[in-house]
Formats: structure tokens, sequence, C-alpha cells
């Protein structure tokens, strides 16, 4: 059985940003790997219906939404992503925000993004994987 993320197997990534430019961006810089890209609205409507996917990559501040919430969501939604949750962020951040980065900092890809350092951060996340 091949590994999950391995050459045969893509990682099933969800993208989450307000940015419908970086939504364009983040299946291209991911390329090989399954990536759906949704504003945070949609993001929630879908993981109610389908919340296998391996990875999250999530802008850490969604209009609406702080970062913690959102995150907290998604947990609720689906607890194996609780750690494979990748948080992006241009810098500007409310205190909970900078606690979820302090928390992770393994997992935070801060904007611009480069695309390579963003593959290595997923990357890191593959082994995990069932």
């Amino acid at each position: 059985m091949p590994q999950r993320g391995g050459p045969l197997t893509p990682v099933r990534i969800l993208a989450i940003d307000d940015d419908s430019g970086l939504l364009r961006l983040y299946p291209r810089a991911l390329r090989g790997h399954e990536v759906i890209a949704v504003g945070p609205e949609e993001a929630l409507e879908l993981m109610k219906e389908d919340d296998r996917f391996d990875v999250v990559i999530c802008d850490l501040n969604l209009p609406r939404y702080g970062g913690r919430w959102f995150h907290e969501r998604l947990v609720e939604r689906a607890r194996h992503l609780a750690d494979r949750v990748v948080f992006c962020t241009g810098g500007g951040c409310d205190v909970e925000g900078w606690n979820i980065l302090e928390s992770a900092p393994d997992r935070v890809v801060l904007k611009p993004f480069d695309s390579d350092h963003l593959r290595a951060v997923v990357a890191r996340l593959e082994p995990e994987l069932p």
C-alpha cells in the first residue's frame, strides 16, 4: 500500500483564505496534491459534508473569524486535523493569533509565502499521515 503523500498518493489539502489571488495560487504551489481552495464560509460548509482532508492551510486573519475560532471549528468537525493545520499570516495578528503561532511554529507560513517553503511545511506533516 502506498504511503499517503508519496509519489502515488497525493495529500488531500483544504486551503482556506479570503484572498481570491491566494486561492488560485495554492493549487499551483502544491502541484501534485489534491488541493481544494475556498473562502471561510465555504470551508465551514464543506467540512460539514467532507472531513477527509489530510492537511488544512488556514489564513489566521479571516474576516469575521479569528484564527483560534476557526481552528476550533475545524477540530470539532474533524479531530484528526488538530495538529495538521498550517497557519498562514501576513503578520497582523491579535494576541490569540500570536499564541497560536507560538504554539505551532513549525506549522506557520508567512505571507507573501514562498511556494518551496509551503511545500516543505506540508511535507513535514506527511509522515504523520495514516
